[in-house]
Formats: structure tokens, C-alpha cells, sequence
């Protein structure tokens, strides 16, 4: 069910809310899936090779790719789900310059970068589609809306499809 194609996926973000589904959602279907986690997953699956990392530096993420050619990159980590706006510099840093690095560091055929809702602002009070304009209200949505642009640039640049979800209510 489902076609997937992919053989290997890496994950950032892999151990939290969206991240552990995605990647069991993966593994189910025989992908192969290398996860970058803060803290270990559980539990253990043939499919999954999870490496803790300590950050998503472009040295860390080569090292932990050593040897592993990668098929889809689905970026989910990130900085500030609750910000705080006294870490503004914390929160580019941690949206806008680890999707940098991963483009960086990773050659792959596709990559995926998981945005959020709060690049749109808040009570619209209506449906939002794709073409509504962004309007964020805090650093984290500016960040998150910043990282859609920088990374589309730097894909481009590298011929790298770039896929941006804007994930709602997480």
C-alpha cells in the first residue's frame, strides 16, 4: 500500500511528536529509515537506525550519514514549537540554520521541510490555503517562514526537490 519508491530516509526530528509516526509509518513500508534523535527511540525496529545527536551541525549530520546514501531527507527537528522571544537569535539559528546545514551536508534526491502554521499569524478566522500571504506574529513563525525561503534557495541552487508541509495544531 502506498508506492513508496524510497529506499532510505533520513529524519530529523525523528523522536518527537510527528517524527516517531513518520518514522514507523516508514519502517512499516520497508524503508529504510536513518533517524536523527535527541534522546533514543523506542522501540527497536530492523528498519530504523537511529543515531543520537547532539545538534544538526553540518559535521555532526556527515558524520552520522558516513557511509549511508540518502533518498529523501524529511527535516522535522527544530527549534521553539512554544517560543520564547528572548532566544530570537536560538530560534534562526535553530530553523533557519540547521535547514542550511542539512542541505549542506546531505546530497540527496528530495527533501521535505517540515513549517508550521504560525508562518500564516493567528485568528484569520478562516479556511488558509497555500496562496494565503504569511504573516507571522512571533519569532518562531518568522523563523519557520524564513527557512521555507532560505532552504527553497539553497535546494535550488543544488538541484534539490524542496518540499515545504506547514504543519497545524503541533
Amino acid at each position: 500500500a502506498g508506492g513508496v519508491t524510497t529506499t532510505t530516509a533520513l529524519i530529523t526530528g525523528a523522536s518527537g511528536l510527528v517524527g516517531v509516526p513518520v518514522v514507523a509509518a516508514l519502517a512499516r513500508r520497508g524503508v529504510k529509515v536513518r533517524a536523527l534523535v535527541r534522546r533514543p527511540l523506542e522501540p527497536a525496529n530492523e528498519n530504523v537506525d537511529a543515531v543520537v545527536v547532539g545538534s544538526y551541525a553540518p559535521a555532526v549530520v556527515r558524520d552520522a550519514l558516513a557511509g549511508v546514501d540518502v533518498d529523501v531527507v524529511v527535516h522535522l527537528g527544530a527549534s521553539g514549537v512554544k517560543p520564547d522571544e528572548q532566544d530570537a537569535l536560538g530560534l534562526v539559528d535553530g530553523n533557519v540554520g540547521i535547514t542550511v546545514a542539512l542541505l549542506q551536508a546531505v546530497r540527496t534526491r528530495k527533501f521535505v521541510y517540515a513549517s508550521s502554521s504560525a508562518v500564516y499569524g493567528r485568528g484569520r478566522g478562516a479556511l488558509l490555503t497555500e496562496d494565503d500571504a504569511r504573516a507571522p506574529e512571533n519569532v518562531y513563525g518568522a523563523a519557520k517562514a524564513a527557512a521555507e525561503d532560505v532552504g527553497a534557495v539553497v535546494a535550488r541552487a543544488q538541484k534539490i526537490p524542496f518540499t515545504v508541509l506547514r504543519l497545524f495544531g503541533v
